[in-house]
C-alpha cells in the first residue's frame, strides 16, 4: 500500500468511529466504557511498543537487501576514511 492509500483508510476509519460514536451518544449509550487514565495508559504502551519496533527495524539490517546495502555503506565509509588519511 502506498502512503496515499494508508492516509485515505485512516481518514475513513476515523470518520466511521466518529459516526458510530455519534449514533451511540444519540441513543444515550456511553460509547467509551473506560476512563481517561485507561486511554492514556493504553496509548502510552501502544506508542512505546511501536517506537521500539521502529527503532529496532531501522537499526537492524534484517533483509538480504538491507544487509547488502549496510555492507556497501560500511565499505564506502572505510574508503572515505582512507582517502582522508592519505591526504
Amino acid at each position: 500500500m502506498n502512503e496515499m492509500t494508508i492516509q485515505a483508510l485512516v481518514r475513513l476509519l476515523v470518520t466511521l468511529v466518529l459516526f458510530i460514536n455519534a449514533l451511540l451518544t444519540a441513543k444515550g449509550i456511553n460509547p467509551l466504557p473506560f476512563d481517561e487514565n485507561e486511554i492514556t495508559e493504553f496509548l502510552t504502551m501502544l506508542f512505546s511498543g511501536l517506537m521500539i519496533l521502529w527503532t529496532w527495524w531501522k537499526d537492524a539490517p534484517i533483509t538480504k537487501l538491507a544487509q547488502k546495502k549496510y555492507m556497501e555503506f560500511e565499505a564506502e565509509k572505510e574508503f572515505e576514511k582512507r582517502l582522508k588519511k592519505d591526504m
